[in-house]
């Protein structure tokens, strides 16, 4: 009777043990990828709380600016952060997870204004302007052309200052941008810019881990692991599919 009861602390133990496990997200809004309104956070907060899940992992997600979350994240005061690119810089801080989904980023023009140009250095020359969001990595080349950037603190923000002719083209993520211009409050801009191709450079969003967390290599190692579960039995191509979001 004894080894039964014993046994069966054992097990509630090791039960409370599993149900304790819990990650504290920070993210900002970024439709359609992840947005506190979007269904279950969008596709790639699902997937990071399921990949999490399937680890015995509970997931929570705070939502704020983009800057607040990147120095909770930097500081521990949360556990990480969705949807970040890599750079060296932060590196020093996180821990990176396997690539999630992809960013398309590429120029927003007005629609007409014909704008030709070789590469940055000659953007430059051409006497353009761009803007773009204070915070954001660009692409490889662009700030050392040495091409004039006015930085915003939002994308809504660029899509005005492009509109107003405060500058010429705009540094944006093609997805992001149509689920955006598609909306109503924003058609007075949708009419009057355009994508421009060619896409500039293609970014991997990540799941960041910080350094200062507990047990941070634990958290991404657990969730590399949940990501690749989802990934071999499909799990991760229905809820793309589900969010209408392809890649």
């Amino acid at each position: 009777m004894l080894k039964i009861y014993m046994l069966g602390l054992v097990m509630l133990f090791i039960s409370a043990q599993a149900m304790s496990k819990e990650v504290l997200l920070a993210a900002m809004d970024y439709p359609p990828f992840y947005g506190e309104k979007l269904d279950n956070y969008g596709p790639l907060i699902e997937v990071i709380a399921k990949s999490y899940n399937v680890m015995g992992y509970d997931v929570k997600i705070n939502f704020l600016p983009w800057a607040r979350a990147i120095a909770w994240s930097k500081s521990g005061k949360v556990d990480g952060m969705v949807g970040v690119w890599y750079s060296t810089e932060r590196a020093e801080y996180f821990l990176y997870s396997e690539p999630i989904l992809s960013n398309f980023i590429g120029f927003y023009k007005r629609k007409n204004e014909d704008i030709r140009y070789k590469d940055y250095l000659d953007l430059k020359e051409q006497g353009y302007k761009l803007g773009s969001v204070r915070g954001y990595i660009q692409p490889k080349g662009l700030q050392e052309s040495g091409i004039p950037i006015m930085f915003v603190s939002k994308d809504l923000q660029s899509f005005k200052i492009l509109s107003k002719n405060r500058v010429d083209l705009i540094v944006v993520d093609k997805e992001y941008s149509r689920y955006i211009l598609a909306q109503h409050k924003f058609q007075k801009y949708a009419k009057n810019i355009e994508w421009m191709e060619p896409v500039l450079e293609e970014k991997q969003q990540h799941l960041i881990i910080s350094k200062e967390a507990e047990n941070p290599k634990n958290k991404l190692k657990d969730f590399n692991e949940g990501l690749q579960e989802l990934k071999e039995t499909g799990v991760f191509t229905e809820i793309l599919k589900k969010h209408a979001f392809m890649q």
